[in-house]
């Protein structure tokens, strides 16, 4: 049973302008709650006890998590770099600290529940949650092969040979995978510091079994920017709503 989660919230957030000024944007209102909060609300139902945030972008502000979710056990690990680095070096700060098989999640996500709950009964040790064609314009493409191992992921489709599926931005890893993973990428980031963790999945994808598990009809969706939120708040969450009381 997973019990942990990783969330990776170091980043600028400044395709949001003025609305990450003064706040990092996992703390982006959507319908009078943050994105964290949300989320994280999400992970306490799904049996989620322990969860360790990577932070960068105005770190202070995830300390009131603590308060807020007082049966939650809170671990925070930061990336001091995080204007020079991308996802994948916020995460490696956590090789220390991170002890256990977990979750891994993007900070900016709204989705449905049973994106848990779908990886937490799953029985493979490392999974990358995948949706079915969304139309969001900023997709990150997964390819897989007959298996459904994971083979490749890109935003730009012409580098892979199929298209197979959407990242959604919730992963589940084992800790052995996790520490394979650290090791392959500390001599990229001296070529590349701004390498994102879906590379370094692929990268591990290489070497171990990365499962790819798609949820055709999931309701989710990142929020990036203006028209993310818009989108959100007109298609995203009302099929959240109505998948929720479909799968309940």
């Amino acid at each position: 049973m997973i019990t942990t989660a990783v969330i990776l919230a170091a980043g600028l957030g400044s395709r949001l302008g003025d609305r990450t000024s003064s706040a990092p944007k996992a703390f982006l209102d959507f319908q009078g709650e943050s994105l964290i909060i949300r989320s994280i609300k999400r992970m306490e139902k799904a049996g989620i006890n322990k969860v360790f945030i990577g932070v960068g972008y105005l770190a202070d502000f995830f300390k009131d998590l603590e308060n807020i979710f007082p049966d939650i056990s809170f671990g925070f690990f930061e990336n001091k770099q995080y204007s020079d680095t991308g996802s994948m070096y916020t995460f490696y700060c956590g090789r220390h600290v991170i002890n256990s098989d977990f979750l891994l999640f993007e900070s900016d996500l709204l989705y449905e529940p049973y994106a848990l709950t779908s990886l937490i009964e799953d029985t493979r040790a490392d999974v990358v949650l995948a949706s079915g064609f969304t139309e969001s314009k900023d997709e990150v493409w997964i390819e897989k092969d007959s298996t459904n191992l994971l083979t490749g992921m890109s935003k730009n489709r012409d580098n892979l040979s199929s298209i197979d599926g959407e990242l959604v931005g919730i992963t589940k890893l084992s800790l052995a995978a996790a520490r394979e993973l650290f090791v392959l990428v500390e001599p990229e980031f001296e070529i590349s510091p701004k390498m994102d963790y879906e590379a370094a999945l692929v990268l591990l994808g290489k070497t171990r079994n990365v499962f790819v598990k798609i949820v055709e009809d999931l309701a989710w969706c990142e929020i990036d920017n203006e028209e993310h939120l818009k989108r959100a708040e007109k298609i995203v969450f009302p099929k959240i709503l109505k998948n929720e009381l479909i799968r309940n």
